[in-house]
């Protein structure tokens, strides 16, 4: 018997990210002291203060505040996240724990004919050609980024095995099928679900959807779940007796009840094999009194001895599958009970022993075994997560605009608004870059599991000739 069953069910995923601290990661310590400083990266006009490690820093604040997703925006369009929460606020640069933070770095120059500067009396009006050192701010921010994520992938389990029958020699003897399908394995067919218009109390637990709820407090029902939802009487409860164990389960041919499943389709299976067996039957008469006095009836198992001559084996057992009484009209005659068996030609050997074994009556020769199937793992499903990346901090946007500022007669350096140095720092702004893994719009997981089950011997309950003796 060729067996091959398949569940199939939308497995969920849902849960939340701070992305927080890997935003603030994104920011090293920075040395701002002078650039005659060897650990220093760029100089500065604090040359005693550092910006501190995870302190969200920027010289173009503008273009990193507007960056950050706004709630309710998705990442990356279907990629299955979305934001739910987005804090980003200023900071004071000398309110820190680490101690005040520089509030400026540099030296960059521009042409004295576009920044305010200081002369004095007396002093002759500069060149405009000649470069003047400003320093460039910088601003920080605390950032606070949550996405949730929700995603549903069609998932796909198939298991296949070849139940045989051991007592069957004939290599050509044709193979039946048997192809089932189950029920959907995530949903919880145990928990009650929710009505409407029903009282509930405190504590109260209820399916609805995917997911299992608790009543946070008692009131009546309204028509609509998702209204009370809003008005506060659920909250998400962790009670979930799906066959997968709740909605992000993974596989079902692995858990308790998809072994309990596997059980039924040995046994499912063995039938046919087991009525195949059962192929002879005799038939013999005996007194109808003896029948009644023993109370037998078709619900027992009866038992015949003869010599070879008048039962080739010299003995037969097996189910009475029929009883039949006849009664003659000639003087002096009694009633005749006749008993019909139908025995199984099984080996009547011990079935072999395996990682899981399923048999009916518990004899050795309803034995079956079921090779574990722990080298198919689940098809791993996409993993909700991703990288946050940093592009322009502020050491590469002060290195960008020190590479392109104006330097007066320098040639390609001497134009005093396209290397303004707060033109040129537009050029670089500072953004966060998330890049997730996609998680929504998958395709289905399908996942195979050919399984090894040893032969069904059956019982030995004949001893009938072989086709060579006959």
């Amino acid at each position: 018997m060729q067996v091959t069953a398949t569940a199939s069910w939308l497995q969920l995923l849902q849960g939340l990210l701070d992305l927080s601290a890997a935003i603030r990661n994104l920011f090293p310590e920075l040395n701002v002291g002078p650039a005659s400083d060897p650990n220093s990266l760029f100089g500065g006009f604090n040359p005693s203060v550092v910006i501190a490690s995870g302190r969200i820093a920027t010289l173009t604040p503008d273009e990193l505040e507007r960056g950050i997703p706004q709630v309710g925006s998705t990442i990356a369009g279907g990629s299955g996240y979305t934001v739910v929460k987005r804090v980003v606020t200023k900071v004071d640069p000398k309110r820190f724990a680490e101690g005040p933070q520089p509030a400026s770095v540099g030296p960059v120059y521009g042409s004295k004919g576009k920044f305010v500067y200081v002369r004095k009396e007396g002093e002759p009006k500069p060149d405009p050609k000649a470069p003047f050192a400003i320093n460039l701010d910088v601003t920080y921010f605390d950032v606070e980024l949550v996405l949730a994520y929700v995603a549903r992938i069609k998932r796909e389990e198939i298991v296949s095995f070849l139940l045989l029958n051991a007592a069957c020699t004939d290599p050509d003897a044709p193979i039946k099928s048997l192809d089932v399908r189950t029920e959907d394995p995530s949903i919880d067919q145990v928990s009650t679900p929710w009505l409407p218009v029903t009282h509930y109390a405190p504590g109260d637990v209820r399916r609805f959807g995917w997911n299992c709820w608790q009543a946070a407090k008692d009131h009546v029902s309204s028509g609509s779940f998702a209204a009370d939802v809003q008005a506060g009487r659920w909250s998400l409860a962790l009670a979930d007796q799906s066959y997968v164990g709740g909605p992000g389960g993974a596989t079902f041919w692995r858990t308790p009840a998809g072994i309990n499943a596997l059980y039924t389709l040995v046994l499912k299976a063995a039938k046919p094999i087991a009525l195949a067996q059962r192929r002879n039957t005799y038939e013999w008469s005996v007194p109808f009194e003896d029948i009644v006095a023993s109370g037998f009836s078709t619900a027992w198992r009866a038992r015949i001895e003869a010599d070879d001559v008048d039962l080739p084996g010299g003995w037969a057992e097996g189910k009475v599958v029929s009883l039949t009484i006849k009664d003659s009209a000639a003087a002096g005659s009694y009633p005749k009970a006749t008993i019909r068996i139908a025995s199984c030609d099984g080996t009547g050997e011990p079935g072999e022993p395996g990682d899981l074994t399923v048999g009916y009556t518990g004899e050795a020769w309803d034995r079956v075994a079921i090779a574990a199937f722990a080298g198919f793992p689940p098809t791993p499903g996409p993993v909700p997560g991703g990288e946050a990346y940093l592009e322009n901090g502020v050491a590469d946007q002060l290195a960008y605009v020190q590479a392109h500022d104006f330097r007066g007669n320098v040639p390609g350096r001497d134009d005093a608004s396209a290397n303004d140095p707060k033109q040129v720092l537009r050029k670089v702004p500072t953004r966060i870059i998330l890049a997730m893994n996609q998680i929504g719009g998958q395709a289905g997981l399908q996942d195979f599991i050919p399984l090894a089950v040893s032969a069904w011997h059956g019982p030995r309950q004949c001893n009938p000739p072989s086709p060579d003796d006959v």
